[in-house]
């Protein structure tokens, strides 16, 4: 058993999840069925030590396990001789979806999962003994409305681990609300924060609710926060204190109840240190604090995250592949993994993905980490680098397409149509290529 499951269990976690009911429908040669339920660990095989023990030509001493990890059902051969298949394809481990046929010698089988449960979430688990703390702290985090304040690399997962602060609180019922401060333009943001008036300015022609008021009721997520221009930090200083936000252009305030968490991968301490970041505005958002560590110290969880995504994108691995893919380094953190394999999935749609397949695909995407490392100024312009080259890759893996290049990168419409812009991409040309 993994140890960070039982550290789960002993700390009665709010987020562990339990194991759904499940059952492997044995199709017999006659056509009728025999329902074998699935519990936390199963084993299939010929010797009698095992869960289900069947005497079936082809069929190895210990052939195959299921198991519960991860949140998932996890199917593993035990060396078998003949393999074990899933829909047909012959796996080493992988994830178990409802419906899926399991082959294995002359052994015909259905994974059936009896009820509902949800997708699982990669963030609520580590097998790393420092980000498990810190998840811990997660689930007391969510139940409070003070704000938090998550630093960490780019590409490591921060917004979703806001989505998760809001959807495990009591404000799960309200709106959920994300600005990217660095997105958009000094003029915009304001705006896009506070809202405006009718006719406040040109091309004002309605009144617009900004995201506090958007967000009223429930949770504001305000992502890159580091890039929020001082004048503005002032303004959403004085909103927090008040806890009353006034439009541009208006004359009156407005209440809202909001919680505020706060994103970042500059080192803020460092930009008050140089006088471009409020000292007063850093300690009313570090009330609680989370630091998400580079994916390079948690390489303990890089498999984990492999079956996930390989199951969102219903691909599979082969260990080689899987071992060449956990000793990558992943500078561009779990957003780089995360494109790595759906990038594969469009490549090498319903196949096995080999180490071939594998570093093809890695070394024409990837940049070397120390390009990535440097001082602050040197990692703003690589990592500048990065997304450029990023965007360039979805549009040209989607031939030009816009709008299915930004949903590959994760990435809200109107911040890639912004770095479209801003980078001076050409789209026609990736539509004639």
């Amino acid at each position: 058993p993994i140890s960070f499951i039982k550290w789960q269990k002993e700390k009665e976690s709010s987020v562990s999840k339990k194991c759904p009911e499940a059952c492997l429908n044995l199709i017999n040669q006659d056509g009728s069925i025999e329902k074998l339920n699935v519990n936390s660990y199963v084993k299939v095989g010929a010797s009698s030590s095992n869960t289900f023990c069947f005497s079936e030509k082809g069929l190895s001493e210990h052939h195959f396990c299921i198991e519960w990890l991860y949140g998932s059902f996890i199917l593993k051969d035990l060396q078998s001789k003949t393999g074990t298949y899933i829909n047909g394809v012959r796996v080493i481990k992988a994830f178990l979806n409802d419906g899926d046929w399991i082959e294995a010698g002359e052994l015909r089988f259905s994974f059936v999962l009896n009820e509902f449960y949800e997708e699982p979430s990669f963030f609520w688990e580590s097998q790393n003994s420092l980000w498990r703390r810190q998840l811990y702290h997660l689930s007391l985090f969510a139940k409070t409305r003070l704000p938090v304040l998550i630093t960490g690399p780019s590409g490591s997962g921060k917004e979703i681990l806001a989505q998760q602060l809001h959807q495990c609180s009591a404000r799960k019922k309200g709106p959920f609300v994300s600005l990217n401060c660095g997105a958009l333009t000094e003029s915009l943001i304001e705006s896009e924060l506070f809202g405006h008036a009718k006719g406040s300015f040109t091309g004002a022609e309605g009144f617009r609710k900004g995201a506090f008021l958007s967000a009223n009721g429930g949770t504001l997520f305000l992502d890159e926060i580091g890039d929020l221009p001082l004048n503005l930090q002032a303004r959403l200083l004085r909103v927090l204190e008040s806890g009353e936000v006034r439009p541009v252009g208006e004359d009156k305030n407005y209440s809202v109840d909001v919680r505020i968490i706060a994103a970042t991968h500059r080192d803020l301490k460092s930009m008050i240190y140089h006088g471009k970041f409020r000292s007063d505005l850093f300690f009313r958002l570090n009330v609680l604090s989370l630091n998400v560590p580079p994916l390079s110290e948690r390489t303990e969880d890089v498999e984990a995250l492999i079956y996930f995504f390989s199951r969102k994108y219903k691909i599979s691995f082969s260990e080689p592949a899987i071992q060449f893919l956990k000793s990558y380094r992943w500078p561009g953190n779990i957003r780089e993994l995360k494109n790595f394999i759906s990038r594969c999935s469009v490549l090498f749609a319903r196949q096995r993905i080999s180490l071939e397949m594998a570093k093809d695909v890695l070394d024409k995407t990837c940049l070397d980490e120390s390009f990535l490392q440097g001082s602050e100024g040197q990692d703003a312009f690589s990592l500048k680098l990065l997304e450029r080259k990023m965007i360039y890759d979805s549009l040209w893996l989607f031939k030009g397409n816009r709008a299915k290049a930004a949903k590959h990168l994760g990435m809200p419409r109107s911040t890639f149509y912004d770095r479209v812009r801003r980078y001076k991409i050409d789209i026609d040309a990736f539509k004639k290529s």
